[in-house]
């Protein structure tokens, strides 16, 4: 996962059909309540809104927050053929 041993770290984490879910529909929301992801109501309302995320989610953010350094997250679902 770490580029460089002294460069950013690139986190993968594979989320299953329901944290999937869980994501789009929350995603979903937040379209819906804001006119933007940069409006002040949405920055306000944004630390409350993460911990609606998925567990295994937070869990990768909070340990990416502890540790040193800069971070990127990449969340990844493999649709089956059965999903649209």
């Amino acid at each position: 996962m770490t580029v460089t041993a002294t460069g950013p770290q690139l986190r993968r984490l594979r989320v299953n059909e329901a944290e999937a879910d869980a994501i789009r529909r929350l995603a979903d929301a937040c379209g819906r309540d804001y006119i933007s992801s940069e409006s002040e109501e949405f920055l306000r309302a944004a630390p409350v809104i993460a911990h609606e995320m998925p567990r295994r989610v937070r869990q990768t953010m909070n340990q990416a927050r502890l540790d040193e350094g800069l971070h990127a997250i990449v969340l990844v679902f493999q649709a089956t053929s059965g999903d649209a």
